[in-house]
């Protein structure tokens, strides 16, 4: 189970902020998901935790939250997706 992130608290918010969060809590899950997989059993699963700003309520065009919540996503669509953020 993946249960490592971070979260900026206080007033400062800038790019900086965004791409180091971005860095932990996206492309290091991905990161090192990709590397536990030839260690896992066969009918083994990589468990990601999440907290609560992952809600997709939060989230205004309906496009997008069907977008996140398709099962067929590619890697390639979720770095899109990433990269407009």
């Amino acid at each position: 189970m993946n249960d490592a992130g971070v979260a900026t608290k206080g007033d400062s918010f800038d790019a900086q902020i965004v791409q180091e969060t971005f860095q932990t809590n996206f492309y290091g899950t991905i990161e090192l998901s990709e590397k536990m997989i030839p260690n896992i059993n066969k009918n083994g699963k990589i468990i990601t935790v999440g907290g609560l700003v992952r809600n997709s309520n939060r989230l205004t065009s309906d496009q997008l939250k069907s977008s996140f919540k398709d099962p067929n996503i590619t890697k390639s669509q979720l770095f899109d997706f990433a990269k407009l953020f």
